[in-house]
């Protein structure tokens, strides 16, 4: 762990490395959207793109398809190419770019702290939930007595930021909380590093946070490249669209070893979390003081990837379980995250049940239920009324099938 950004109260954890806790990579390019229309054909040129770099790289086939091939035979032909897992699964996730925003205003929306607005720049605003606003923040200067400088960050150097924004009698209450989960868990190589953070004042009356920045996006952008990815291969062979039933769908997710590579490191972060297990099953000793911790939220949306140094022989990225704004201490009653994955007993009774472990567990199950299978254990049978289910619903190939000629 980097001796710059280790708390001072705080003593070596077992198996912890000297070296630095995290060096962001080099982000991936940027990638735009290109315009996309279900009418292609075969026959008549392609139109010339715009001046924009392409969501995903279009591979046209130099023979034509047969007529005759219907679109399982083509699925079917290719399924095991889809779910083998290759040396560069990684370049699936690897490719991927933070994710470009238009917004009608010129600037971000996030603002800075006055005392920050010296050392540091907003470079994009990335989204705004129920407990926050986050963007992305670079140091442009580090000159003696800023804010950098004291901290030891070096210009260039990308972090992302979060305001606590909710009822102003909570303010300051969820921001303490949420940072004081992250002071208790920073370090693990699972669980998203708290760098620093300012605390509410008279200029600024929000809390900000500021976490590592992961280059890679989440996990949920991964699914919609596999997806994509998927759609273009249909098209190549010549369909516009496509169905696919139920026990098919695994066609559009990721391979085995990212599934896995995502599970292994989910929970090993949830072990952490819950009872204080550094790094199993090397150091798997449990720590019979230490105060459970439950996140309440665990989805797609908060399962970060960041790509690994250089010479690192794993080609997968590391995942990282990130934010904290619902997180509670064991045996408190929390919010309820999201309608998608919680469990049905939460769903239930709302708020008048505390936060045990099992409520993580279920979580995890259901992300990698929808991780495998591009649906939710439940989808559909319950809460299919809720807004909030319907907002995590992945969109799947359910269209008509066009027979190429």
């Amino acid at each position: 762990m980097d001796p710059l950004f280790r708390p001072i109260d705080r003593a070596e954890k077992p198996g912890e490395s000297e070296e630095p806790g995290f060096i962001p990579m080099t982000p991936a390019a940027i990638l735009g959207h290109a315009p996309f229309s279900w009418e292609l054909h075969s026959v008549s040129p392609p139109p010339v793109p715009p001046p924009v770099p392409p969501k995903i790289p279009i591979h046209r086939p130099t023979t034509s398809p047969v007529g005759s091939q219907g679109p399982f035979a083509y699925v079917f032909s290719h399924g095991s190419q889809l779910l083998k897992p290759r040396e560069d699964a990684s370049l699936d996730a690897i490719d991927l770019g933070p994710p470009i925003r238009v917004f009608t205003q010129n600037m971000p929306k996030y603002s800075l702290p006055k005392s920050y607005e010296r050392d540091f720049r907003v470079v994009r605003d990335i989204g705004e939930g129920a407990f926050g606003q986050t963007a992305v923040v670079e140091v442009v200067s580090a000159e003696e007595g800023g804010i950098a400088h004291g901290f030891r960050l070096p210009v260039g150097m990308s972090f992302v930021a979060k305001k606590v924004q909710a009822n102003p009698a909570r303010q300051k209450s969820l921001y303490r909380a949420e940072w004081r989960i992250l002071d208790i868990l920073r370090g693990h190589r699972n669980i998203l590093y708290g760098m620093c953070t300012q605390q509410p004042r008279k200029e600024s009356p929000h809390g900000h946070i500021f976490t590592e920045y992961c280059d890679l996006g989440d996990i949920l952008r991964l699914l919609q490249r596999y997806d994509d990815n998927f759609r273009t291969k249909m098209r190549e062979c010549g369909f516009s669209r496509a169905i696919l039933p139920p026990e098919l769908r695994w066609l559009e997710c990721p391979p085995e070893g990212i599934a896995y590579e995502i599970m292994t490191s989910v929970a090993r972060g949830i072990a952490w979390m819950h009872h204080g297990i550094w790094d199993w099953p090397l150091h798997s000793e449990m720590n019979p003081k230490w105060t459970p911790i439950m996140h309440n939220d665990l989805k797609a949306n908060n399962i970060f990837m960041i790509s690994r140094r250089q010479g690192d022989p794993c080609p997968y990225p590391i995942f990282k379980i990130g934010d904290f704004g619902a997180a509670t201490s064991f045996g408190m009653k929390a919010w309820i995250g999201n309608n998608a994955t919680s469990s049905p007993q939460r769903m239930m009774n709302c708020l008048s049940i505390p936060s045990v472990p099992a409520d993580d567990i279920f979580a995890l199950g259901a992300m990698m239920y929808n991780i495998a299978h591009c649906i939710y254990p439940y989808e559909g049978k319950f809460g299919e009324t809720s807004a909030g289910a319907e907002a995590h619903k992945r969109p799947t190939v359910q269209h008509r099938v066009r027979t190429p000629t």
